[in-house]
């Protein structure tokens, strides 16, 4: 299967249990492999027969910032339904890296895969 890579996307979210998490976005960084066939825009070289990864930027993006999850896991889940919902995607890959979450580590991640 195709693939489109949108790697590094950096959002702020507020993310956590702990109060003072609650209370204050912090920064994670966003990975999608989106699962679509390329075949149809690779012969027409029209937008319109791929997928718009600047809409699903910006969706991922609103998304972030207007939501609060308690696990890195719910906030990739519902990044996955976002690109889900957009036609001719097959399956999609989230990572969520959430930066200076333990002490004496860069960042912990959360990847899934969803068909």
């Amino acid at each position: 299967m195709d693939k489109i890579h949108i790697r590094g996307l950096h959002l702020r979210t507020r993310i956590g249990f702990h109060e003072w998490e609650q209370d204050r976005e912090q920064d994670v960084v966003v990975d999608l492999t989106i699962h679509h066939d390329q075949r149809a825009a690779a012969a027409s070289d029209d937008p319109k027969d791929t997928v718009d990864y600047a809409v699903l930027r910006d969706e991922v993006v609103a998304y972030a910032a207007q939501h609060q999850h308690g696990l890195l896991e719910a906030l990739a889940e519902h990044i996955a339904a976002l690109v889900l919902a957009h036609d001719g995607v097959e399956a999609v890959d989230v990572c969520v890296d959430k930066l200076a979450a333990l002490r004496f580590a860069d960042s912990v991640a959360v990847e899934i895969h969803r068909p």
